[in-house]
Formats: C-alpha cells, structure tokens, sequence
C-alpha cells in the first residue's frame, strides 16, 4: 500500500474532521476479510475499506477469528492470551497480532469454535460468533490503548454494541461503556438468530431479551441487538438504506430499524457505497487473454473469443452475455432463467458461473446441455473464471429481487461489460439506464427479457455501443469518497460527547 496522506486539508470542515483522526483507534471488526479469508461480497470490502481508511490517518486495526485457512505470519507477530466466559466457566482464547502492509492486524483464536472447514454454516453459528464478540471486548478491556469505535460489520459482530452498552459501571470492563460503536449492515437477510440463552452467553441474560431489544420470536438475534443499541448504523448502499424501512423490504425488522433510525441523529443513519480495489483493472489484469483500456476497445474483442474457445461457444457477432453470482432466489436466477429460452432464440449467448440451491443448478445443467451453442453452464466459484468472463462479455445481467449494493455490477463496468440490472439497492445507485447500462424495475422474467432486448438492440449500433462501454469504464468506484464518508461518521462519534450519553 501506498503512503498515508498527508497535508492540511483545503476547507474548515475538512480541516475539523482530519484534525480528529488522531483522537480515534478504530477496530474495524468482520467475520471474514480478503485476503485472510473469503466467502462473499463482505470479505472484499473488509479487506479494502480498512486500508483506505489507514491511508486517509485513520489509526485502524482489523479484526478477525482465527478460521482454520488462514495463515498466521512467522516472523513480526505478538500474542497475548486473554480468558472469555463459557457455560460452566471460563475458556481461552490467544490474540495475534501484526502489521500487513502498514495495516495492524488482530485475530482471536478460539479453536474450539472456529478450527472447521467452513467459515459459517453450522447449527451453532450463533454461539462461535458469540464467543468471538466475547474475546474482542475481553481484549479491548485489556489493550493499552482501548478502541475509541467498533466498526461493527453484519450479525456476525453487531452483540459487540449490546455488550458496549450494557458494559459494567465500574471496574475494568467499565472501559468499554466509553467506546462508540456503528454497524454496517451488509444484508438485512442474515440475522444470526440462536436460542434465547445465548443473552446468558455474553452475561445480561433477560436484561436484553426484550420486544425492543434483542428478542426475536423467543429466540436471540445478533442483527437486532446491534440495530438496537449500535451509536450509528449505515447500509452499504443509499437506496439499500431507504429500501430496508419499507414493509416487506427489512426481512421482518423493518419496521424496528424505523423506529430506531427515528431516534438517531440524521447523520448517524447514512447508506455508504462498498467500492472496489485496484486489481479489478483490465489494463492490468494478467489473468485475461488481452489487456486493454477504454481507449483501446478493439483489443477487448480477444478477450471475448478466447472466453467463447474455452467455454466451447461457437463464433457470432452477437451478443454474449454473462450471470455471475449465487443461484439463489434473491439473486433474481429464477427471472433469468425464465427469459433465457427467448433470448436464446433470438441469439443471445449465456454464460453463468455460480453456485446455490440444488434446483436451479440442476435444471440449469438441463438448460445448458438442451442449448450447447448458446448456453455454457459452470457450476461453482471460479474466480480467474470470472476475470474472463467479465473482460469477454458483453453484457453481466444482475436481476436481483434485493441487492445491497451489489459489486459485481462494478466490475463488470470496469471491464466495459455493460450491466442490465434490476432497480435495487445499489444496483439502482450505480446503473444509470442508457448511460453506463441497463434497468428495469419490475420483479417479471418478461421485465427482464424487454431490458435485455434493449440491450440487444443497442449491441447493433457499434458507436453507441462503445460509447455506453466508456461510460462503463470511466464510472468512477473507488473507495476514496466512500472512506471520507466514513471518516465523517467516525468524526461526528468522536466529535460529540453527548452522542452516547444520549442513548444510554
């Protein structure tokens, strides 16, 4: 990474914000983060958002458990042994501790709950995540130099506000009533519910299983309990933010999150775009067949024959266009599919990578072995598989019923892929229909089949293609404005006193 930067910002409100960076240590805290420790879209933004910051002033410090695959550098590392409390007692847990790249580090092993295989997806998801929350407040009672902010990232994190504001009054946990927590909310649809005695797990028992506390039809739920008693919450998306209070939209706790964010100041409420890093650059991407930029366009048609040889696609001039993502409900694969059969006909290609729910993939194997010149099915996650396909398509369709904020949209852009997008989320912040790709709004199969049309019909008309292509390209999706947005909620924490007294 490069440099922190320096210098006197140029405006008396940036000049307030930057002078407070040196007051805050933030902890910026996740289930997973690249490149330790992959399953989604969270990852990459845990493993870019951090450093972004770093190199703005923040002082940050990321924090992970300890899975099974990841690495623990040999030489440069500090461990501090810390005891958290479990049923029956009290269990261990070993910080370790480093600087990557000028950004420090922590992990919290805990081997009794994450030395698995997987990263979730087990009956006690709800407990191992507990018990990570445990070891990070347990340390941040004992770190020389406590957290002045948790960032908080999904329900894998959010219990850490509930403990923050349930912190003892006195004494050494005392510490933490004094630290300002903001969750991120990445997906309202994950909420980590568990059994109700999981509230005895982090030592508050009923005093939190209440209708507006952490209670969720006579279980416990992560997500709610950070919405509940979290400083500040933001979305990773603007519209996201405004999508998830409307009925049906919130998975159940919109109408909670409404009547919180109606008692947060309106700053400490925002919708903030994840971004992407700098790999994602076809200039430079050693990965695809030929590297190309938004003034050299012609090269970017050996990218789309090579993808069509190695996918055993026969040559055409039109269109091909790409899925790629889960093969899930919400991911709009249902709508796809149910376009794809007339596209095909009038001589569309497909390409799908993803992985999911049993039904759609089998009846896409179906699909692709009934349709062999038109449709290339890859069952899986594939990520060099995805640089190719995203520098050889021409078009990434994204119809997605809900949509967070979406970066595969992003990257396709980058590559001059042109994006045809359901009105979603960040799907809808970052598409603009004609410009840089193409929307439709409605949840139909037929909604989508008459964007892809549009689509088609404009493939024709190669100058207005190309034009649409360095739209795409020059759309800018840096984490640069996303980190000062950011910085701005830190800063307004940091900055006024009465925030958290104000809610306790």
């Amino acid at each position: 990474m490069g440099k922190r930067k320096t210098g006197t910002p140029g405006n008396e409100d940036e000049q307030c914000r930057y002078a407070c960076l040196s007051c805050m240590e933030v902890w910026y805290v996740a289930a997973e983060a690249t490149p330790y420790v992959k399953v989604g879209g969270l990852a990459d933004v845990a493993g870019e958002l951090p450093r972004n910051l770093s190199q703005l002033g923040v002082r940050i410090r990321l924090c992970l458990p300890l899975h099974e695959s990841m690495t623990i550098p040999a030489d440069g590392v500090d461990s501090l042994s810390l005891d958290i409390p479990a049923e029956g007692g009290m269990e261990p847990c070993t910080v370790y501790a480093w600087v990557d790249d000028d950004l420090p580090v922590q992990v919290y092993d805990l081997p009794r709950w994450f030395a698995r295989e997987r990263v979730y997806g087990y009956p006690d998801d709800g407990e191992r995540y507990a018990a990570f929350c445990l070891a990070v407040a347990a340390h941040a009672v004992l770190h020389g130099n406590p957290p002045s902010i948790l960032h908080l990232n999904d329900w894998h994190t959010a219990p850490l506000a509930m403990l923050t504001r349930h912190a003892p009054a006195s004494g050494p946990g005392a510490v933490l009533r004094q630290v300002r927590t903001l969750l991120t909310i990445h997906s309202m649809e994950y909420q980590g519910v568990a059994r109700p005695s999981l509230a005895d797990r982090f030592g508050l028992g009923s005093r939190v299983m209440e209708k507006d506390g952490a209670e969720w039809h006579g279980g416990f739920n992560a997500l709610k309990s950070g919405i509940a008693w979290a400083d500040a919450i933001n979305t990773v998306s603007p519209t996201y933010s405004r999508d998830i209070l409307r009925p049906g939209n919130g998975f159940g706790l919109e109408s909670f999150l409404a009547q919180r964010v109606r008692g947060l100041p309106p700053s400490l409420y925002a919708g903030i775009l994840n971004r992407l890093d700098k790999s994602w650059d076809p200039a430079v991407d050693k990965g695809i067949a030929e590297r190309y930029t938004d003034r050299s366009l012609q090269r970017r048609r050996s990218n789309a024959a090579a993808l069509r040889r190695e996918l055993c696609l026969p040559e055409t001039d039109g269109p091909m266009a790409a899925y790629v993502g889960r093969l899930v409900h919400g991911k709009g694969i249902g709508l796809l599919m149910e376009a794809a059969p007339v596209l095909m006909e009038k001589g569309l290609q497909l390409v799908i990578l993803g992985a999911g729910d049993s039904e759609f993939q089998e009846r896409l194997t179906a699909m692709a072995a009934a349709h062999p010149g038109s449709l290339s099915f890859q069952c899986g996650f594939d990520a060099p598989l995805a640089h190719r396909i995203y520098a050889g398509a021409d078009m990434l369709i994204m119809p997605s019923l809900h949509e967070a904020c979406g970066l595969s949209q992003q990257i396709a852009m980058r590559y001059g892929c042109l994006p045809v997008v359901r009105k979603t989320g960040g799907l809808a912040d970052t598409v603009m229909d004609g410009d840089n790709g193409f929307v439709f709004t409605k949840e139909s199969g037929f909604a989508l089949f008459r964007a892809m049309r549009r689509a088609m019909k404009t493939f024709s008309n190669h100058g207005r293609w190309e034009e649409m292509m360095r739209n795409a390209m020059r759309t800018d999706s840096s984490w640069e404005s996303s980190a000062k947005a950011y910085i701005s909620i830190y800063s307004r924490l940091m900055g006024d006193s009465g925030v958290k007294n104000s809610l306790l």
